[in-house]
């Protein structure tokens, strides 16, 4: 160990923040950059899984504090620039909390490592690992053996390693994600590699699989998906179960046809009745918008192969500066089709299909309807 220069115990350390924090900030964001996959996961079912756990950590409110404030029960400050921090070394800043058993900080190669026990917690997600070094110099670093929690909208996973850039690039090794926690997954997906490149706002995944508790149900070898913004590809996995249905697994996939036009297809698998296929397509003109939905299953195993659908138009154009026009026409194969194939609660509790047309012009109103 480096002879000291100056020894403290229960020392209580703040800083200027560029100067301390510093380290943290690329950790910070290359983390939040695996959040960057909430916007498909905002709609995934979550009702197989349990309510999230408090924060295990809560920084205090130091409002218009810009300092970081660092906390341990001894301090070597070496002359050679070497700090070592044991024993229950902590640091707030502006509601962020980092803590560990032990932290190094060398000021001569800029470079800050935490040893055992590391937690970080910032903006509503939390993060253990093992250990964590950080290369300020070269704006680089690492976790091992790292396990992060996102609150909102939720997301649970871990990874052997994380390495990120420039605040720019990370690459995770051996991942695995899902919105339920370890001790209560329903559903997960795996990847050999994951990527996530800011400079080019794409995402990979490389060996993924998606399961269902054990259950392999989807591999795929490679997959993209944009950090921000629109771009064709796989969305996140649709995954439930029920008495009815049994086990049932969509996989959404999104086309960007246009700025103005996108579509989704959906393969759904629904173990106690068989496969279909679910469509939608969006359109936005100047004066006009709409919607269509179809879904389909040519053999439903659990009403003698009988084949299902489900039809779904809804138009809206104007037609001048006084008049409007509305359609909105829904169609399914039989009375029982929601309570049998609905994925929501809203479908399978529906008892009338609507079907109306209406024509405005100004304060008066022409209204055709029929249900």
């Amino acid at each position: 160990m480096v002879s000291p220069l100056l020894r403290l115990k229960g020392v209580r350390i703040s800083g200027n923040a560029r100067t301390l924090l510093q380290p943290l900030r690329p950790l910070a964001v290359a983390l939040i950059l695996i959040a960057a996959m909430r916007a498909p996961l905002a709609e995934t079912p979550i009702a197989l899984c349990p309510p999230l756990p408090p924060p295990e950590h809560i920084a205090r409110d130091r409002a218009g504090d810009f300092a970081i404030h660092l906390f341990a029960d001894e301090a070597d400050v070496g002359e050679q620039g070497l700090s070592i921090f044991e024993g229950n070394m902590s640091a707030e800043y502006q509601g962020s909390f980092l803590k560990a058993e032990a932290a190094r900080y060398d000021q001569r190669a800029h470079r800050f490592d935490l040893e055992r026990s590391v937690y970080l917690g910032f903006q509503g997600m939390e993060l253990h690992g093992e250990n964590a070094q950080i290369d300020l110099a070269q704006e680089r670093g690492q976790i091992d053996q790292a396990a992060f929690l996102y609150r909102e909208p939720r997301a649970f996973g871990h990874a052997d390693q994380i390495r990120f850039q420039h605040d720019q690039i990370s690459e995770l090794d051996r991942v695995r994600y899902s919105s339920c926690p370890p001790e209560a997954e329903a559903w997960r997906l795996e990847a050999q590699q994951l990527t996530l490149d800011r400079t080019r706002n794409l995402g990979v995944a490389r060996h993924a699989t998606i399961r269902f508790h054990s259950l392999p149900i989807f591999y795929f070898p490679y997959l993209n998906f944009p950090l921000e913004g629109r771009k064709s590809g796989l969305l996140a996995p649709l995954i439930g179960a029920s008495d009815r249905k049994g086990r049932d697994v969509s996989l959404p996939w999104y086309w960007n046809i246009a700025p103005n036009r996108d579509a989704t297809i959906t393969p759904r698998w629904i173990e106690k009745r068989g496969t279909m296929l679910m469509g939608e397509l969006r359109y936005l003109g100047e004066r006009s918008a709409g919607t269509f939905n179809l879904d389909y299953m040519a053999a439903d195993r659990g009403r003698d192969n009988q084949a299902r659908y489900a039809v779904a138009l809804e138009q809206q154009a104007q037609l001048d500066h006084a008049w409007e026009a509305r359609l909105s026409y829904h169609s399914v194969s039989d009375e029982e089709y929601f309570n049998d194939l609905g994925n929501s609660q809203a479908l399978t509790s529906q008892r009338y299909l609507e079907r109306r047309a209406e024509l405005r012009v100004a304060q008066e109103e022409v209204v055709e309807l029929q249900r």
